[in-house]
């Protein structure tokens, strides 16, 4: 009988790492399938030379294609957009909750030793949420995750 205890003691407890070890795989591929978007959004912006028409819809098809549909809140005020996968929302500067949100951050240097001006560049930075619930435990994780493009001279779509 004390065998038997035993074996049923250490069965549940292989059970819970398995349970634990295949919780810990899904978030971990859950999040960097959110680093992922935001390298290749990063990568979109920087070959179009910033946000225009062409460079949302690539964006848009790039965020149907890979599946994802995390959706959070793009802050209401510094300039953030927001961008969402639905085709009839679009790049629109007054949502509070899509997919990802853009926001150009302008860069005016100028140096006293440089004769003339410089060129204007700005660079970029992208948002992208990452959310993981659960139905029983509800929301585990919230995380935002940010990135910058690299300097881009005379960006698109800087009002």
């Amino acid at each position: 009988m004390r065998e038997g205890i035993g074996a049923t003691w250490l069965f549940q407890i292989v059970i819970v790492f398995v349970l634990l070890f295949s919780g810990y795989l899904a978030v971990s591929m859950n999040m960097s399938k959110a680093f992922k978007v935001k390298d290749e959004v990063i990568n979109i912006i920087q070959r179009r030379g910033g946000i225009d028409t062409v460079a949302v819809e690539e964006i848009e098809a790039y965020l149907s294609k890979v599946g994802y549909s995390t959706i959070g809140n793009c802050p209401q005020n510094d300039g953030w957009r927001g961008l969402s996968k639905n085709p009839k929302l679009g790049f629109y500067p007054e949502a509070t909750r899509s997919n990802l949100c853009v926001k150009p951050v302008d860069l005016p240097e100028r140096y006293e030793s440089y004769p003339g001006e410089l060129p204007y560049s700005a660079y970029f930075r992208i948002k992208v949420f990452f959310h993981m619930d659960l139905p029983i435990f509800g929301s585990l994780f919230n995380m935002d995750i940010v990135g910058d493009t690299t300097r881009i001279y005379y960006p698109k779509g800087i009002d």
